[in-house]
């Protein structure tokens, strides 16, 4: 969310307008832009919590900060992740080797306990809450309920509901 001389801005704007047929004469109304954010705002959970509950079922997850992460947007639709920094995956080392993945073999110095390795699938999935949730979700949440006036409630029902389509589509 940018604000600039006293007008606040959102991506989603660009998104919204780019979707509106071109010929469309009347502006659209609060209620429809607030129903294209919040579609907006599902397809964005669908490709990120889709992509990162994908990962741990694997048993790895991403950095999933946005220093890390760049969603890749075709036709105005949120189609996938760019991520970045694979040398330091959060790793479960039996759900890797259950999908016949190699163990990195994350270096660490002496005395140092290595944080890239998660000794439970309880602790790889803490690091998705933490921060792919409370850290990004939560953020996007912030933005678009202050932006486009919407209740934080009703975006936080579309992050949990992509979630749960998510584990029933991945099983």
């Amino acid at each position: 969310l940018v604000h600039k001389n006293g007008v606040s801005h959102h991506l989603f704007d660009e998104i919204i307008q780019a979707k509106q047929p071109v010929n469309q004469a009347a502006p659209m109304e609060t209620e429809q832009i607030q129903g294209a954010a919040i579609e907006c705002f599902k397809n964005l959970c669908e490709v990120f919590l889709g992509t990162m509950l994908r990962c741990l079922r694997l048993g790895l997850a991403p950095e999933m900060h946005g220093q890390n992460i760049v969603m890749v947007i075709k036709n105005h639709h949120f189609t996938s992740l760019l991520l970045r920094d694979h040398d330091s995956l959060r790793i479960h080392l039996p759900w890797l080797a259950r999908h016949q993945i190699a163990d990195p073999e994350y270096l660490s110095p002496p005395n140092f306990k290595n944080r890239l390795y998660r000794e439970t699938p309880q602790a790889l999935i803490f690091y998705l809450q933490s921060l792919g949730i409370l850290v990004n979700i939560r953020a996007i949440i912030e933005a678009l309920s202050e932006h486009y006036n919407l209740s934080e409630q009703v975006l936080w029902r579309a992050a949990m509901n992509s979630i749960e389509d998510a584990l029933v589509e991945i099983d």
